[in-house]
Order: C-alpha cells, then structure tokens, then sequence
C-alpha cells in the first residue's frame, strides 16, 4: 500500500484519502511513522472532520514499550482490549493510554469493525498521552 501511496501526485489526496480510509481497518502492524509522513502529505484533502467535542478524549491500548501511533479510539473498553493485543499479537506489558486531541489533528474516524477509531494526522509527541490503565 505504501508503494502506492509513494506513486501518487499531489493532486491525487481524494483518491489517497478514499483508498485509506477504505483499507485501514484490514492493516496489522502498521508502520505509523511512514502513513504519518503520507498523512502530512495529503492533509489538505484529509476527509471532512467527524462532529467531536472540543477537544475529545481518545485512549490507545498497546504494550508498554511500543511507540505511539495514529490509531485511537474513543472507547477506553476497546483500547484495554487492544491493550492486551489483537489478531494473534500479544503484548507482554499493556497499558492504555488517554490523550485530548481537537477535531483539526484528526485525519478521519471510522466505526467499521464498531472500535469507534480516531486516526490521528500526526503521531503524538513522546510524552503527550498519559497512561490511564
């Protein structure tokens, strides 16, 4: 998928955006650090944002020692569940993270697989979301 991404012009963001949007739920181990760089590329076509509060709460699950990514949600239930992994990856030491973001550093939302995932334009700074589980 990335390879593809890399092959698009800069006037290809609403086609980036549709195939994104459409796929992301079917990725595992996503590499957030390249589809961040692919998101800041294509921000200004990024989706219309979903009707949050100002700002909203969104919790990530993932062990301990992992970096931080794109994907949240806005389900504390479901991030413990991701805390503790998901589709046969297991982590050893999880944790749930809470983090504040307003609607304008959000790239799109999604309730496909019903995890109400937030999914971020930019990964947070280290240190931005406090551990709350």
């Amino acid at each position: 998928m990335l390879d593809w991404c890399d092959s698009l012009g800069d006037g290809d963001g609403p086609d980036f955006w549709h195939v994104i949007v459409r796929a992301w739920t079917t990725f595992d181990r996503i590499p957030h650090e390249d589809y961040a760089v692919q998101f800041a590329r294509f921000a200004s076509t990024a989706p219309p944002k979903p009707d949050l509060p100002e700002p909203v709460t969104v919790y990530r699950g993932q062990d301990d020692s992992a970096p931080l990514g794109l994907s949240w949600t806005l389900s504390w239930d479901v991030a413990e569940g991701f805390s503790r992994g998901h589709r046969n990856i297991f982590n050893p030491d999880p944790i749930v993270l809470a983090l504040d973001v307003w609607p304008s550093e959000v790239a799109f939302f999604t309730n496909d697989r019903e995890e109400q995932e937030v999914v971020l334009l930019a990964i947070p700074p280290v240190g931005a979301a406090d551990v709350v589980g």
